[in-house]
Parts: structure tokens; C-alpha cells; sequence
């Protein structure tokens, strides 16, 4: 489970260094680094919590990107931090899925 906790960290570190390099609107920025800085928080119980709280964690601060990714969108303003996040927050909840779901899901993307 640490491998998939490194890789879940990788990806909100990655969010975070790549937000102010991109356009978008600052308060939709600063909410996006919010959710990050809350992921970091839980992983940072690594060691101290069971896995399956961390992973609820994880969970719980990744559907709060939904709402944010709802907004931007259609919104030509976000379009770079849309693609940031639908790439990342995805990525992030593969890690999660069963073997079997993401068998699916990589022959989904194969066809």
C-alpha cells in the first residue's frame, strides 16, 4: 500500500508545482490547493492510522475536486486547470480500483 500512497502523493505534489505555472482563476487555485494540502494531511498519518482510514481519507478530500471539476468544465477561462485536475484526480482513483476495474478500464481505453 505504501507504493500506491507514494503515487498518490506524486500526483498531488504534481498538482500543486504545476497550478501556478498555468491560466485559471486564483480562488479556483486557491480551493484546488486547499483539497491538496488536506490529501498531504492525510498521508501524512501514514504509519499512525490503519490504511483503510487513510484510503477513506483519500477518498473523501479527492470527491471534493468533483464539484470544482463540475464548474470549469465548459469554462474556457479553467480550461487549463480542468485538464489538470481530470487527468490527476484520475489517475489518483485508479489506484483504488480493484484489479479487476482497472482491467476494464484499460481495455475501455484500448477500444
Amino acid at each position: 500500500m505504501l507504493e500506491t500512497f507514494a503515487k498518490v502523493r506524486w500526483n498531488i505534489t504534481f498538482i500543486e508545482e504545476e497550478i501556478s505555472k498555468i491560466d485559471g482563476s486564483e480562488k479556483i487555485k486557491k480551493k484546488i490547493l486547499n483539497i491538496c494540502a488536506a490529501i498531504s494531511s492525510v498521508l501524512g498519518k501514514i504509519g499512525e492510522w490503519k490504511d483503510a482510514k487513510i484510503i477513506a481519507g483519500i477518498k473523501k478530500e479527492l470527491n471534493r475536486f468533483d464539484d470544482i471539476i463540475g464548474k470549469i468544465e465548459d469554462d474556457d477561462e479553467n480550461g487549463d486547470l480542468y485538464m489538470l485536475l481530470i487527468t490527476h484526480v484520475a489517475d489518483i482513483r485508479f489506484l483504488f480500483l480493484s484489479k479487476e476495474e482497472q482491467e476494464s478500464v484499460l481495455d475501455a481505453i484500448k477500444k
